[in-house]
């Protein structure tokens, strides 16, 4: 008995695509993963600039620290790089399918891995940075209770000179 209704019964597989459904799917499908190459972009530009920020504003105490900044930004600069190179690779991509040639492309699918990786490894690298900064005792290099008088004298400043 034939469904009258045309919906799908719960579990069975869809059948293949309509022609005049692949092209908006298709499309639909670039613009997602562009959106996604763009966010990862923004976001990689971004924990550069907070990293370098930190770096600059911020004693970066531990050795460790220093690392794990330094490899972070390392990291987001691969990211960043590897999604300029996504967008070039996009560009072709597209120029062989206007030619017919639908291959899939090995160079894109090892750049998208690239990307994924190279941005995950830079946030876990800046949240390292971040629970060291946390976990280590504040040190600074200004003057310390103890070391605030001088011979018995009060050396601060007070807040009403």
């Amino acid at each position: 008995m034939s469904n009258p209704t045309g919906a799908r019964k719960p579990g069975s597989t869809p059948g293949p695509v309509a022609d005049d459904m692949r092209v908006p799917l298709v499309t639909a499908s670039l613009d997602n993963r562009m959106e996604i190459d763009k966010s990862i972009l923004a976001l990689s530009a971004a924990g550069i600039g907070l990293l370098v920020t930190i770096a600059t504003t911020v004693t970066l105490r531990a050795g460790f620290q220093q690392w794990f900044a330094g490899l972070a930004v390392v990291a987001f600069l691969t990211a960043v790089i590897s999604v300029l190179f996504v967008f070039k690779g996009n560009v072709k991509l597209i120029d062989k399918m206007f030619t017919g040639n639908m291959s899939n492309d090995r160079y894109l699918a090892f750049l998208d891995r690239l990307v994924a990786w190279s941005f995950g490894v830079g946030v876990v690298f800046t949240c390292a940075v971040a629970a060291v900064r946390i976990i280590t005792p504040l040190q600074t290099d200004e003057v310390t209770n103890e070391q605030t008088t001088e011979n018995g004298l009060d050396t601060r400043e007070s807040p009403n000179h």
